[in-house]
């Protein structure tokens, strides 16, 4: 039997093992003590607490139970028993005991305190602030209160009251590292970042070996954009802690920042493998693909963010941007929705829903989005740019001009409202403002770029970021003896548009070299004589690389210089000639095959990655009208792309013929479609590629528009200054197509009506 002193030596042997974390040895000693003294409290107390740390909790809990019965009063013990509850999440039990500890304990602002981590780890942040407020009222220089206060605040988002919580407990002490850091959070989440530096800094002054100061520091400096700091900071926090799944997320944002993206990649995937519930990495490792162009990649690893965290708005938006950048619209615009059910307090979305809603053609709907997306953040400038276009397509041209014009106030330099600006200014005949603003078409977003591109159907153009000459850019200087390099861009429509102004530059330049489009050269070398024309091609042709040519543009910057205004456009009924003979043989069968009838070429819809949808039409919306006419009519699709399926699916439906000539390849053979279209006797199409080529060609084309057209056709007006034997036809409101083929069918019934009384006055000798 062990003697008291005997006890006492074993138990405080038995405490040093306990604290040196050699458990089995303290809880052998704390048994054997019991093994003499079944009633001793403290051996039950200590072999309590060793049960539980070694995982046997329920043992842990009987034991304490048992030591308090002994001792009753004792708050240590109660103490000690409501945070074994408190830490297996059994939070009432919790409570309980510590209110108990309270009525019978000295310590009641300790006691508080703990009350009120119990209510914050349990989600009743409320309670837990009335907690941590009853421990400072007992005890106003409770440090640890305060700070547990301002964490609950920030939980809260009660940023004001956070903040002067932190504040309180350094004024008490200025020297715990974590309550800096904590400040520096608060002051971060409320826009004060230079503030939230200064606070992490401080934090790593009084604790070098900070990791979570280092990683917080890290995420301030790249909500800045100061990419190479936070990397700085995020190594230093990997060195404490080089385990931290969360850093390597962090710093796999910013090598994206830096476009460093495989580094990026690598960063989180390293995250992932440290924790795969990471949902943060996840979430991160999602928009970096997006941001590369591989949604589809994106949408995986959002899709295993949320099978983590479904509940989280931001993971909903970023799958729908994927979802969107896939093209997936229906689906990301549930997701858009289900982010703002989660939190209403998201402009994105409200952005990305108008978005989609203009991509559907219901600008009404698109314009609400926009407004909401406003409402929450006023300085929205990209939405004020998207607010623009979706007023413009309604017409209201005034409106959307108010709109670019405060994205523009908000944010000087938007590259993209600044191009839509002058587009819209172009639009209502405002040339020689309109001319400088659409030169921003080089340094609109590289995913616009893109699109435009790829516009219409072209195969290749020049980059809009750079070009590969040598020579200065033309300023409007004058050409007299000089040489100018004129080079292609955008697509094949724009290509034959913007090639009129070659007969201006002719009078000004003594030689002109022209790259272009190869499908155009045969076209353009016969029709402008005099002119050096080589194909694009990369690297450029040598001859084009001369640096002792003078200047050299891109042909959509000619008009800041050439057409200030109206009055300077060209003058003239054709400037492109389609070889005779090809268009001469065409002509007699076309002539065979129709008996003689009116020809008319016609194509239904654009390629165009941008607007192709709203300026399409379908075959169904022609069939009143080619009906009506097909007795004294001959119909060629003029339609470039794979369309025999569509076509025959309407003649077999419609008993309508429409003759496709399979020897002409509109797309591929330019040459040859010059020469189909100069055959006919009237070109009716959608604003494409064939209104080009037919109004370049001085055939007589009619443009079907939708409600607002492109830039080029203007508003209100029937003519073209591009083009001076075609004429506009536009609808009565958005979507109305039956209105213009109307329009058509009346002209098109006084044109064959004044051809027959013609054929009969010339057949009366008249």
């Amino acid at each position: 039997m062990l003697t008291f002193t005997n006890t006492y030596s074993e138990l405080q042997r038995a405490v040093s093992y306990h604290q040196l974390g050699q458990l089995d040895q303290a809880e052998n000693i704390y048994r054997k003590i019991l093994e003499d003294d079944p009633q001793h409290v403290d051996a039950l107390h200590l072999l309590g607490l060793v049960t539980y740390q070694s995982g046997r909790a329920e043992i842990a809990i009987n034991l304490m139970k048992e030591a308090i019965s002994l001792s009753p009063e004792s708050s240590n013990l109660l103490c000690n028993l409501g945070d074994i509850f408190r830490a297996l999440g059994r939070f009432e039990e919790s409570i309980q005991v510590y209110q108990r500890a309270m009525v019978v304990g000295s310590k009641s602002a300790e006691i508080y305190n703990v009350i009120g981590l119990t209510f914050k780890d349990s989600g009743k942040t409320e309670e837990a602030i009335q907690a941590y407020q009853k421990a400072i009222r007992i005890d106003s220089a409770y440090v640890e209160a305060y700070n547990n206060l301002g964490n609950s605040f920030k939980a809260d988002r009660r940023f004001k009251e956070a903040l002067q919580a932190f504040q309180q407990a350094l004024k008490l002490n200025p020297n715990i590292a974590e309550i800096h850091n904590n400040l520096g959070t608060v002051l971060k989440i409320t826009g004060k970042i230079e503030e939230a530096i200064g606070a992490y800094k401080t934090a790593i002054e009084i604790n070098p070996d900070y990791p979570h100061a280092y990683s917080n520091l890290g995420v301030a400096y790249a909500e800045l954009r100061h990419f190479e700091e936070a990397l700085q900071a995020f190594q230093q926090a990997i060195r404490i802690n080089p385990k931290h799944s969360q850093t390597y997320s962090d710093i796999g944002v910013s090598f994206a920042g830096l476009g460093q993206f495989d580094k990026a990649i690598n960063s989180c995937k390293r995250a992932i493998e440290l924790d795969g519930h990471n949902y943060e990495a996840y979430n991160n490792l999602g928009n970096i693909y997006n941001e590369l162009g591989q949604p589809e990649d994106a949408l995986q690893v959002f899709q295993k963010a949320l099978a983590i965290k479904p509940q989280v708005a931001e993971i909903h938006y970023n799958f729908a941007n994927a979802l969107k950048a896939a093209d997936r619209l229906e689906v990301a615009l549930e997701e858009y929705k289900c982010a703002l059910d989660i939190n209403s307090n998201i402009p994105g979305a409200y952005n990305g829903i108008g978005l989609i809603f203009h991509d559907f053609g219901d600008f009404n709907q698109s314009i609400d989005a926009y407004q909401s997306a406003l409402g929450l953040k006023s300085d929205y400038f990209e939405v004020y740019n998207n607010l623009g276009n979706s007023l413009k397509c309604l017409g209201r041209i005034e409106e959307a001009i108010q709109a670019y014009n405060c994205a523009l106030r908000i944010c000087p330099n938007y590259d993209e409202a600044e191009h839509n600006l002058g587009l819209t200014l172009l639009t209502k005949g405002i040339f020689s403002r309109g001319w400088v603003l659409y030169e921003k078409r080089w340094r609109i977003s590289s995913t616009r770029r893109q699109v435009e591109q790829y516009a219409e159907q072209s195969d290749f153009c020049r980059s809009y970021v750079k070009t590969d000459f040598p020579q200065p850019l033309w300023d409007g200087s004058r050409l007299d003896n000089k040489s100018i390099l004129v080079w292609m861009e955008q697509g094949v429509g724009d290509h034959i548009m913007f090639a009129s102004l070659l007969l201006k530059l002719r009078y000004h330049a003594q030689r002109i070299f022209v790259e272009s489009e190869h499908r155009l050269l045969p076209i353009f070398q016969r029709s402008f004589p005099g002119i050096d024309f080589f194909p694009v091609q990369s690297p450029p042709h040598s001859q084009l690389l001369d640096e002792s040519i003078d200047f050299q543009s891109p042909v959509g910057s000619l008009p800041r210089y050439l057409l200030p205004n109206e009055d300077s456009f060209v003058k003239c009924v054709s400037y492109l000639e389609a070889c005779r003979h090809k268009t001469e043989v065409l002509r007699r069968k076309y002539l065979q095959l129709s008996n003689c009838k009116f020809i008319i070429g016609i194509s239904w819809k654009s390629k165009n990655r941008s607007f192709g949808k709203l300026k399409s039409t379908s075959l169904d919306h022609w069939e009143s009208f080619l009906s009506h006419f097909q007795q004294d009519c001959f119909f060629i699709s003029l339609q470039y792309g794979d369309v025999q399926d569509e076509v025959d699916a309407f003649i077999g439906k419609s008993g309508i013929k429409i003759y496709r000539d399979k020897d002409i390849d509109p797309l591929e053979n330019l040459d040859d479609f010059a020469a189909q279209v100069s055959a006919l006797d009237l070109v009716i199409s959608t604003s494409n590629t064939t209104v080009h080529m037919a109004g370049a060609l001085g055939k007589p084309v009619w443009t079907l528009l939708h409600y607002v057209p492109d830039w080029r056709w203007m508003l209100s007006r029937s003519d073209s200054p591009w083009y001076s034997s075609m004429t506009l036809f536009r609808p009565e409101k958005l979507g109305d197509w039956f209105s213009v083929f109307q329009q058509v069918t009346v002209n098109l019934e006084k044109l064959l009506l004044g051809k027959k009384n013609g054929n009969c006055a010339e057949n009366r000798g008249l």
